[in-house]
């Protein structure tokens, strides 16, 4: 720069200028107009040496330079590098030749940086010292690598006198006293080898082992000192140690010992005896002696010994009896057993040889009580020579021979009691000689005669399989039997049959079962049965083991599992009503939160306060969809609307439903269809197929033919529905079960005729009573007026009577009218009217704002509507010629029957059938279509009632159980004299068993489940336990269930817990009119009104106020903290990481920027950044990453935030310094937070979150520039040009 400008530029502060050249005239287009751009280019011009012409980048660059070597001149003049360089340093004279190798003796010395002193410094930067020596120095320093010694020491040090004390402080100290040390260690020396002179043989002994001899030596010298060895102290030791003690020749060790063992007596004894001491001390028991006792003492368990005296003798020792009292139980136990050998003595002399101590004493025993048994034979002699006499001789008895006797009288006592023999046969036979010799002859003529019958008699008996059952038996017994079996040889047929069959059974391990019957005389038709039930409670006993669940179930627990499965089944549907209504106000967007008005909330904002001018709904639904669907998640619509208000590309519904899609054209479906991401088409075939309200229709005299086989329906078969193309195509699913009709024959014409028995209808719990059910009302005199009005007047007014009717004797039940065409509903609804006006008090069950208004309508518009009653006119009759024509109107179309089942199926409780026809006067050869053909067979029914479909409809009378568990439940209560029916129902669903009431007629009392085919055949436990059993008591039933578990296990008790029910059931049952009966079951089954969860919502007043977007404010590094605590300037590498660590991630220019001051600059300039680009490859590299856009952070940092300005702090980051992840977390934010946002607007919102108040290329460049990235990677979509983020 020298050799372009003087060197007078250098002092020129050229700062202002250059700022102005980077920001003011950074325009071409200002520059042009500017008078103080060309000031300065004349102003930058005077300087220089050549008269070159400028131009504005060559002006920047030189101010540029001028500008960065006026800022290293500048630094280089600082006081700074005065203080760190010392006489080294001269300003720009400076010879750095000198300071390098100062830098690298340093270097060398930064190892021992404890070892070098403020002097050494001070030294060292006045250059007072020779730098060629310290080097020299510090190399041999270095040689003696002495690093882990210094490491030790300081260790050492630090320990002893606190964290100050390091080799850095005391080197001073160390220097000062090496001096005396050495001195010292001269001294020592010549000491030790006087100490050497004294030893016995030569040996190398440490410093610390001279010290502790030298230690234990003048401690001898003290104790020599004070043992002078005079005659008192020669008495005192006698006196304390005995023999022991013999003055200067003294066997301490021998001493020592004694002194041991007598501390050991003293921790035996609580006190030595004095006689024991002074055998210690005159030597008379030696030391080892008393060692050994004390051994013995210790192994031996004195505990046992003084139990053992304590048990045997009569005085109690323990470790705590003083010697003089042993001594005294020690000589009178010496005395005793004295006297004891005496007489073991004499004993043992008595005896013929010798024996053991036991031996004897058991010996003793037994003479002792020998002789206690003489005495007492002595005592009672003359009573034992009354009972015995002769057979007693005293020692002399013969035992044998008396016990023998005894056996005898015991033997003979018991054959007069079993023969009952008489009294004076009993006394002659013990006393009269005469008897007894007759007996004895006797006894030996019969042994004679069965000596001679013995072998005929064993041959007999070996004809059987048990002869030995022979001698069981009385003679004459016997007798009896041998003559039976000679003269009725068929009962000894049977006899042998019976024994094989009995031998067969035995061998089938059945020998216990007919030793039971022989015992308990079963009759035979029972022996089978008998046989069956033990065998399956046996069986049970043996399989019930190996399933758990079966044995361990207790119907009690099973019951209670039941009901809390229901409760909780119910609660949580209310759970899930809550979280359905707690994930829809979640998606409710905060209005008064604050916004870039660029939303969709802003736009519906502007739309709500307007006044004029609306914007259409379909423009303001397609300007706002993601508003719309937060705000009403669910449509209600019907196909043609959803095309009108809602754009295709705009709405995307996760589900769209169509209801009664019977009804739905094809083609006004697809719209809907095609806003969704899945369908759910919900109709029936057999109901109402499409009708053209809107274009031309057959007007009622079109159908007035005598056959209904020219009638042609101009939309028949044209209008196809979404409901029929769907079923061809989707997968199907079948809703059976009815819930509807309170009573079962409402629905079981259409169940049997049109859904083939295919419906699960519940039976009522009434069989029949009035105004329940189906039945038909005829009007005699009804005339179809066919050339007139095409309506049936007659007929018109019984319906409105029939109204006025119901509403007296019913007016809870909701009610409405049906025609079969829209003369006869226009006749109703006049006759209707002109009865209100005779009676207006009839007036309040006409108000439509009810929830179940009363209504007149025809079959093409009743589908979807039900009622409690419904009365159906059939209007259509002979007219007033007494002419039947074939033509029913709606129901003579192809596919009418379709409108027959709609009408009949829409009540709950009652239908009326009004017509003026009886079933014959329909043709059935005059007519093809299938709905007119139904509609008479409807006829016959609702006449006949169940008789019309016996064959489908009926109760089950003549018994029909899924199981012998159900039929023994049958049996049980038809015993017990109740009108038990079976397989109640007429669907796939029946309730097992039924007990009809005694005195109403028609009703159930109770309905009895069994745990039989068809509780097990549920899909569900909340069908089979909660849904069925809550139908059934809906429509009036009791419902008792029987476990078979608990029937098998306890019938018993499970049958009086059946009475019981049973009898609770009928007394629950009040004997009322049956007309009461059903109203107040229709009060009772009403619909249960599903409770709403209330969900309060607190806000806190501290939640009130907005907190935007939840974006953190930025933080920054400041002031720098350049100074440490102790003073001193802090490295340059500890001030980047703490900007680092603060305001990651960060650009690395910026970084320069804030770290600039600590180098005494105000801007980014080259030295910074090479002094950081240092800092990064010297100390904190592998500690920070930067990427390749420049932003710095520490390594693994992932948790970008989004940082907006701080309100208090005026910085404000430009956008090239802030990242793109950063961008695109605020970006995506704010896009989260908004409804329906447009890129551009996002880019707007975006900036103001940031702080700038004006967008400009830069800014949009660089949030488009993010933008784009995110949607390649899948972060965001644009959706009718609306951001949406993808989750």
């Amino acid at each position: 720069m020298t050799s372009i400008f003087d060197d007078e530029i250098f002092t020129v502060d050229l700062y202002p200028m250059l700022q102005r050249f980077r920001g003011d005239y950074s325009s071409a287009f200002k520059r042009f107009f500017s008078s103080a751009y060309k000031r300065d280019l004349a102003e930058l011009k005077r300087y220089m040496r050549s008269g070159d012409k400028l131009s504005y980048d060559n002006s920047l660059q030189y101010l540029t330079r001028i500008k960065e070597y006026v800022d290293k001149v500048g630094k280089l003049k600082t006081e700074e590098y005065r203080a760190n360089f010392g006489d080294y340093y001269a300003g720009l004279d400076t010879n750095w030749d000198n300071i390098t190798e100062a830098f690298v003796v340093f270097d060398a010395t930064t190892k021992y940086k404890d070892l070098i002193t403020n002097k050494l410094k001070s030294s060292w930067i006045h250059r007072s010292i020779d730098i060629s020596a310290l080097v020299e120095k510090i190399n041999s320093y270095k040689s003696l690598n002495l690093s882990d010694d210094l490491t030790n020491i300081n260790i050492y040090l630090t320990s002893k006198f606190g964290n100050r004390a390091t080799i850095s402080v005391v080197t001073q100290e160390v220097v000062s006293l090496y001096n005396s040390i050495t001195s010292f260690c001269e001294k020592l020396t010549n000491d030790i080898t006087a100490i050497n002179a004294y030893a016995k043989s030569e040996s190398e002994a440490s410093i610390i082992e001279y010290n502790n001899l030298l230690v234990k030596i003048c401690e001898l010298q003290k104790i020599l000192k004070d043992i002078a060895f005079d005659e008192d102290t020669y008495k005192k030791y006698s006196s304390r140690y005995g023999i022991y003690y013999r003055g200067i020749d003294t066997d301490w060790n021998i001493c020592y010992d004694a002194i041991s063992t007598y501390q050991e007596l003293r921790g035996k004894f609580d006190k030595i005896p004095t006689l024991l001491r002074n055998r210690l001390l005159d030597g008379t028991i030696p030391s080892a002696t008393i060692n050994r006792y004390i051994s013995s003492f210790e192994s031996c368990n004195y505990n046992q010994i003084y139990s053992t005296l304590n048990s045997e003798f009569s005085f109690e020792v323990n470790c705590s009896t003083s010697y003089e009292y042993m001594t005294q139980i020690h000589t009178k136990l010496h005395t005793a057993f004295s006297q004891f050998d005496e007489l073991y003595s004499c004993i043992c002399c008595m005896r013929k040889q010798p024996g053991y101590y036991d031996t004897i004493i058991e010996e003793l025993k037994i003479l002792i009580e020998i002789q206690n048994r003489e005495k007492e034979l002595l005592s009672i002699k003359s009573a034992i020579v009354s009972k015995y006499g002769n057979y007693y001789n005293e020692l002399d008895t013969n035992w044998e021979n008396l016990y023998s006797a005894l056996q005898f009288a015991d033997k003979f006592k018991d054959f007069i009691t079993t023969y009952s023999l008489p009294q004076s046969f009993v006394e002659s036979i013990c006393t009269d000689k005469k008897i007894v010799d007759y007996c004895n002859d006797r006894y030996d003529e019969l042994t004679g005669l069965i000596h001679l019958l013995k072998n005929p008699y064993d041959w007999f008996k070996s004809l059987f399989e048990q002869p030995n059952t022979f001698d069981d038996y009385i003679f004459g017994d016997l007798m009896e039997r041998l003559t039976n079996c000679r003269n009725k040889k068929h009962l000894l047929e049977e006899w042998v049959d019976y024994c094989s069959n009995r031998e067969k059974c035995q061998k089938a391990g059945l020998g216990a079962y007919i030793a039971q019957i022989d015992n308990t005389f079963i009759k035979d038709e029972y022996i089978v049965d008998a046989y069956l039930k033990r065998f399956y409670h046996l069986w049970l006993d043996t399989v019930l083991p190996n399933f758990p669940a079966v044995q361990n179930f207790r119907g009690r627990i099973q019951n209670q599992t039941i009901n809390e499965f229901c409760e909780l089944d119910k609660g949580q549907f209310k759970i899930a009503q809550a979280r359905v209504r707690e994930r829809a106000l979640s998606r409710i967007p905060d209005f008064n939160s604050i916004n870039g008005a660029r939303d969709e909330i802003a736009i519906l904002k502007r739309e709500l306060n307007k006044q004029r001018r609306l914007m259409p709904l379909r423009k303001l639904f397609m300007a706002i969809p993601n508003l719309v669907t937060s705000l009403r998640p669910c449509f209600m619509m019907s196909p043609l609307s959803v095309s009108v208000f809602l754009e295709a590309q705009s709405y995307d519904f996760d589900l769209v439903i169509f209801d009664e899609a019977s009804q739905v054209h094809t083609e006004d479906a697809i719209g809907a269809i095609m806003r969704g991401k899945q369908v759910i088409i919900v109709g029936d075939t057999k109901q109402l197929p499409p009708t053209s309200f809107f274009s031309t229709s057959l007007n009622d005299e079109d159908f007035d033919v005598d056959s209904d086989d020219a009638i042609e329906d101009n939309d028949a078969g044209a209008y196809e529905s979404i409901l029929d193309e769907a079923v061809s195509v989707l997968p199907e699913r079948s809703l059976r079960w009815h819930y509807r009709s309170r009573h079962e024959h409402l629905i079981a014409f259409s169940n049997i005729k049109i859904y083939n028995s295919q419906l699960i209808t519940f039976p009522s719990s009434t069989e029949s009573a009035p105004d329940c059910g189906v039945e038909y009302v005829y009007v005699k005199d009804g005339v179809y007026d066919r050339g007139g009005k095409k309506n049936n007047i007659f007929e018109a007014r019984k319906v409105a009577d029939l109204v006025f009717e119901h509403f007296k004797k019913y007016p809870n039940r909701s009610l409405g009218v049906v025609t079969f065409s829209e003369a006869q509903q226009n006749a109703v609804d006049v006759a209707i009217r002109q009865k209100r006006l005779q009676d207006p008090r009839f007036d309040k069950f006409f108000i439509e704002d009810k929830e179940e208004p009363f209504f007149i309508k025809n079959l093409e518009n009743v589908q979807g509507d039900e009622r409690d009653t419904i009365i159906f006119s059939i209007g259509y009759a002979k007219d007033s010629k007494g002419i039947m024509y074939m033509n029913f109107g709606p129901l003579s179309r192809e596919g009418g029957y379709r409108r027959l089942n709609v009408a009949i199926t829409r009540a709950k409780h009652n239908v009326k059938l009004v017509g003026s026809i009886v079933p014959t006067d329909i043709d059935l050869e005059k007519v093809s279509s299938e709905g007119v053909k139904m509609l008479r067979s409807y006829i016959e029914f609702a006449q006949q009632g169940i008789v019309a479909l016996e064959k489908e409809l009926t109760f089950n009378y003549d018994l029909d159980f899924d199981s012998p568990f159900e039929e023994a439940v049958y049996d049980f209560l038809q015993s017990k004299g109740y009108n038990v029916v079976t397989q109640v129902g007429c669907s796939g669903f029946r309730i097992d068993m039924a007990v009809k009431h005694p005195t109403q007629s028609g009703k159930f009392a109770i309905g009895i489940e069994c745990d039989g085919a068809a509780y097990h055949s549920s899909r569900t436990a909340r069908e089979r336990d909660r849904l069925r059993q809550a139908v059934l008591e809906d429509m009036g039933w009791t419902i008792y269930r029987i476990w078979s578990t608990d029937w098998i296990k306890d019938q018993k008790t499970e049958e009086e817990k059946l009475i019981n029910a049973v009898e609770k059931a009928l007394g629950r049952a009040v004997i009322e009119s049956e007309d009461n009966d059903v109203s107040d079951s229709s009060d009772s089954n009403a619909d249960a009104v599903i409770p709403i969860i209330e969900i309060e919502e607190k806000i806190e007043p501290s939640e009130i106020a907005d907190k935007g977007y939840g974006f953190d404010l930025y933080k920054r590094a400041y002031p720098l903290n350049i100074i440490d605590e102790d003073g001193n300037t802090r490295e340059g590498y500890d001030i980047a990481w703490d900007i680092i660590s603060l305001e990651q991630p960060i650009h690395f220019e910026e970084l320069c920027r804030r770290i600039a001051p600590a180098y005494g600059r105000q801007k980014a300039t080259s030295v910074v950044r090479d002094e950081v680009k240092y800092i990064f490859r010297n100390h904190l590299k592998g500690m920070i990453t930067e990427d390749k856009n420049e932003f710095v952070r520490i390594k693994d940092f992932a948790d970008v935030k989004v940082r907006v300005p701080n309100p208090d702090d005026d910085y404000l980051r430009p956008i090239n310094y802030i990242c793109n992840e950063e961008l695109a977390l605020a970006m995506r934010t704010i896009a989260l937070h908004s409804f329906g946002i447009t890129p551009d607007d996002l880019f707007i919102v975006t900036a103001r979150e940031f702080g700038f108040k004006r967008t400009g290329e830069n800014i949009i460049y660089s949030l488009r520039k993010v933008y784009e990235q995110m949607q390649k990677n899948g972060e965001v979509t644009e959706v009718d040009g609306k951001v949406q983020v993808i989750s």
